[in-house]
């Protein structure tokens, strides 16, 4: 019985261990067929927006000056061109591609690109950007009420929020 749990073991670890690893062309593919670049272009798209209602909320109705509205959108402005070309599909794409091949085999690879192939495969690829907008859309409507509850937390851990500077009243 031993030796049968000890092939056994050997049997399975050993086909475990020599699973191919991804190949570079077929994770490029994936990618090509998932449109990863095309999504990453999306997420630039709608940064701008994304930071404004983050600002917006973070001044809960405030106005600001001016000057600091000039600044915020020479801030963001900038912010955008660093991420564009920071986190360029030049740069990333073979981050991706040592990625997936770091964790995937070559025949998961290649269940991946059929199943992206199939009606199905399309499906999900071209309304994941609506599914991730709305549940952004969900989140941001979220968020107001996330910060009352982070700032209630903050107050009753601490006193006072910290950023404000003062020391809790002993």
């Amino acid at each position: 019985m031993r030796k049968l749990i000890v092939l056994l073991s050997f049997v399975f670890f050993s086909g475990a261990a020599m699973a191919e690893p991804a190949k570079a062309e077929t994770v490029r593919e994936l990618l090509k067929l998932s449109k990863v670049e095309r999504m990453l272009d999306m997420v630039y798209g709608n940064l701008d927006q994304t930071m404004e209602n983050l600002i917006q909320t973070g001044l809960k109705g405030q106005a600001m000056s001016e000057e600091d509205k000039k600044k915020t959108d020479q801030f963001r402005s900038k912010f955008i061109q660093i991420m564009k070309e920071e986190l360029s599909w030049e740069k990333l794409e073979p981050l991706y591609t040592k990625i997936y091949q770091d964790v995937f085999t070559q025949e998961e690879m290649e269940s991946l690109v059929a199943f992206y192939k199939t009606p199905g495969g399309q499906a999900l690829i071209e309304k994941m950007p609506l599914t991730m907008q709305k549940s952004m859309s969900v989140m941001q409507e979220r968020l107001p009420g996330l910060m009352v509850k982070i700032e209630a937390l903050t107050k009753e851990t601490f006193g006072e929020a910290p950023a404000s500077g003062k020391k809790k009243k002993k």
